[in-house]
Parts: structure tokens; sequence; C-alpha cells
């Protein structure tokens, strides 16, 4: 059931239906779903369109035996729109002072267990985001649990690649955390714009996996790494993945990891086999998820995908990896990086790169394989793939040919 929360909502005369209005709207995007789904969320009256991409996966399909709603992971795209109608009712949260010192300006979005705000530090005028469990799941042990468990997790973290953690508290009796504002896309929205040019691919694999290696350089292990957890933006010279939604972390503490033993924890398609079978999560695990969301970068479709969800995670323990000639035949990848991906996806964790870093190693050679075995002329088709942007087609081919050349040269 979409909840979309007081604003924008204009109450209904007697007999009347309430009708949200058309101009501003949430995206839910979901792997359970191919299309978006309209609501209502604040308004702006700024000039330009504002594209405002913040993720917050409030419960995934398995993290309780008790199925959940569809409409979990919400992705808010914001569009301008007119100012609020006298008598229209407002979110309470809007203009109000969060622990004297975030005075919250606008909803950006809502989930079943959770709301995020965006906000904005006083005297210092810097926006941040801020997420409150919704009221009534704030008595709910296992919500406020996890809740509690993504601060633990994400202040444990300072990187480049993983969304920051600022703040942390009550308002009343509400738990709230304070976040980086991530201003861009999520990569499930880039996925679903079409196909993604193999060098951008393999950089946003880079950039996921240096933000892992650092995550579990500090003990945390994500155990739900997926597109949708994934914020994309860009500085005008190059993009930045970083990831979000540490609500399923698990923490180790010395040579212990605190797990849940035979709970199904994750979101079905980027699930390893262990956790399929609720089995303990290490950080292999992680390194399993990103081997599915570098198949799905590369052939612009999942590699295990069934109508049920429980065949669904069986393929995860028993069907092989399909081969990209047969699910993207129209897609060139080079053998060295179907063969890394291979590796990622084997179902005994022993079988798969160790470590992020020792994936990203593998990454590196795979490409200079990969290089030294395409031609030129390969090379430039690869880079004109649709979706390379022409800073990325730039930088890509002025590298690719001068290994080309090194190559060449010591050979």
């Amino acid at each position: 059931m979409i909840d979309t929360g007081e604003v924008g909502r204009i109450p209904a005369q007697p007999g009347q239906m309430t009708q949200p209005p058309p101009q501003s709207m949430l995206q839910f995007a979901s792997d359970r779903r191919n299309a978006p789904t309209a609501a209502t969320t604040s308004w702006t009256t700024s000039e330009d369109r504002v594209r405002l991409a913040a993720t917050y996966t409030c419960f995934d399909d398995l993290h309780s035996p008790v199925p959940l709603p569809a409409d979990d992971n919400v992705t808010v795209v914001e569009r301008r729109g007119p100012p609020p109608v006298p008598g229209e009712r407002r979110d309470e949260r809007i203009g109000s002072v969060v622990a004297e010192r975030y005075r919250i300006t606008e909803k950006l979005a809502i989930g079943g267990m959770g709301v995020v705000y965006r906000a904005e530090r006083i005297g210092l005028g810097r926006a941040v985001a801020i997420k409150f469990l919704r009221s009534h799941v704030v008595h709910d042990a296992a919500s406020r649990a996890r809740f509690e468990a993504e601060a633990r997790a994400a202040s444990r973290l300072s990187h480049p690649n993983c969304v920051a953690v600022f703040d942390c508290g009550l308002d009343g009796d509400v738990p709230f955390l304070v976040m980086e504002l991530v201003v861009g896309r999520t990569l499930r929205q880039i996925l679903d714009a079409g196909p993604i040019a193999i060098p951008r691919a393999l950089d946003l694999v880079r950039q996921i996996l240096a933000g892992l290696e650092h995550a579990h350089a500090h003990g945390v292990i994500h155990r739900d790494i997926k597109p949708d957890n994934i914020l994309v933006w860009t500085d005008g010279v190059r993009e930045h993945a970083q990831i979000a939604d540490f609500g399923l972390a698990k923490i180790s503490e010395g040579d212990q990891l605190a797990l849940s033993h035979g709970v199904l924890v994750g979101t079905p398609n980027y699930m390893s086999p262990e956790q399929t079978l609720g089995l303990r999560a290490d950080a292999r695990s992680d390194i399993y998820a990103v081997g599915v969301v570098m198949f799905e970068l590369l052939a612009q479709q999942k590699p295990f995908r069934a109508a049920k969800m429980f065949d669904t995670l069986r393929m995860h323990r028993e069907a092989p990896v399909p081969a990209f000639a047969e699910v993207a035949p129209d897609r060139t990848i080079p053998a060295a990086i179907e063969r890394l991906v291979r590796r990622a996806l084997a179902k005994n964790p022993t079988l798969r790169p160790a470590s992020a870093a020792a994936f990203t190693s593998a990454l590196d050679l795979a490409e200079s394989d990969a290089i030294a075995d395409t031609d030129e002329e390969s090379v430039i088709e690869m880079l004109h793939a649709a979706g390379e942007p022409r800073w990325g087609r730039v930088l890509a081919l002025s590298t690719i040919l001068a290994a080309l050349v090194a190559y060449a040269a010591v050979f």
C-alpha cells in the first residue's frame, strides 16, 4: 500500500475523492516492478527542473518471514510544480527544527518503515538528508533495531564511495539519522534508461568495490548491494558512485560477526547462495552481489530471473551463469571480463575473489587482457555504445589506445 503522507493532498469535500496534484510525483523503483507509480511529494517553486535522488530501502523481501509490501524501495524524482494552495494540509515536520540544529525544508521520500527529508544545518547552511522512523513502527523493536544498526554501521565509514552519516539521535521518541544529501540518480534509474557502455560499467563497478573495501576493512558487511542502493552523480568531469542504505548491514566485532542465523536477509535477485539458505554472510557475499550488478550492467538483465521468488533463490544456488552471447548477443563482452563475472558468481564462496581489493585487481588484469585481445576498431565501436557520456568516451579511448601502443611496444 502506497502511503503518500499528508504533503500535497487536498482535503476532500463530502462525497468527493482526494486527488493528488498531477505535477509532482514519486517514482517507486523496485526489482519487482517495471513501471513507476505516481504519488505526491513536496512542492518547489524553482523555475528550473530539479532532480533529487535519495534512496531509502525500508524493508527487503526477506528481512522478515512475513511478506511485506512491494513499495519498500522509494526513489524520489522531484519536479517543479505550483505552490501549495490555501488550506492545503502540510507535513508538520516541514519548517520544524530537529535537535536545535537541523531545519526541515521538504519531504524527499517515504516508505513502509521510514521517511526522508531534506534539511539545512543551521548556522552552516549545509543541505543534508534526515531519515526518521515512521510513527507506526517507532515502537516496533525490530524496526528500531534495524535503524540503529544502520546508524552504527554507516557511522564507521568515511569514504568517497559511501554515503556519509553525520549525526543521529532522537526527536522526541522518534529516532533519526542525518546523512549526506546526494543529488543524482540511482544506478537502477541509469540501467532503466538504456544500455551502458562497457568502460562506464567497469568504472562504476570499481567505485562500488572501493566503497566495499572500505566498509569491509571497518567490519561492515552490507548484505544488500543492488542498483537501487547505489547513488550516482557527476561533478561535470566524471561520475561518482556511492553505496547507500546500510540498513541490512552487519558489524564484525573481532572475529565474531553479528548475525541472525536462519533468517533470509537481502533482495532475492542479488542474494548470494549462502544468503538464500540463511547461512553466515561475509565479505564474499557482497562480492557475489557485485557480480550480479556487474552482469546486469553488461547484459542489461539479471543473471537469474524467475516468476516465483523461491525459484530465483534456487537459481542462485543451482543454475549456471548464463553466457553473455546468449543473453546479450548484440554486445561484445571481452572473454576476460566474462570469466571474472563468472568467478564472482561462483556458488562456492571460496572460489570468488577473496576481497573487494582482490576483485579490483582481477578486474584490472581482466581489462588489460581484454585490451590486448581487442583490435582498435572494436575498441572504438565498444566506446561508442549507447549510454556512454562524451567525456567518458574521450577518457576511455585515450586510456585504451595508450595501453594498446604500450603493449605493442613491449611485445
